[in-house]
């Protein structure tokens, strides 16, 4: 038998799976215009998310988190749906940029509100 946070935590990751999945999608394609083959993986799937409910300290509303994590169970990325209705992601790439050797590409970040996604890379020089 589920305890109420956990229902209310199963209903809101269902409700949100349409915009995790697009907010997925547009983070892997971000990924590929960066000049990545298409053998090489980030796994950005919304099934690979674990959730919870988080309270958002200002508005002390709960927030639902998503967290990728390794097969060591390390943190990869995050998906976090705000109870205002924006969003914001990031997974790690931790690569160096296929198609410029003097930058390192740190993250695929998304960010929207309602049915609008934004994405980028994160770049850093490399060493």
């Amino acid at each position: 038998m589920s305890t109420q946070p956990e229902a209310q935590l199963l209903a809101r990751v269902t409700m949100l799976r349409p915009l995790g999945e697009q907010v997925c999608a547009a983070m892997e394609t971000e990924y590929r215009k960066l000049g990545f083959l298409a053998d090489d993986q980030l796994d950005i799937d919304f099934d690979a998310l674990v959730f919870a409910l988080k309270r958002d300290p200002f508005s002390q509303q709960d927030s639902v988190e998503g967290t990728w994590l390794d097969r060591q169970r390390q943190r990869l990325g995050s998906l976090v749906f705000h109870a205002d209705g924006s969003f914001f992601a990031e997974f790690d790439v931790v690569k160096p940029h296929p198609g410029k050797p003097k930058w390192f590409v740190e993250a695929v970040t998304a960010w929207g509100q309602g049915s609008e996604v934004k994405t980028e890379a994160r770049l850093l020089p490399a060493v």
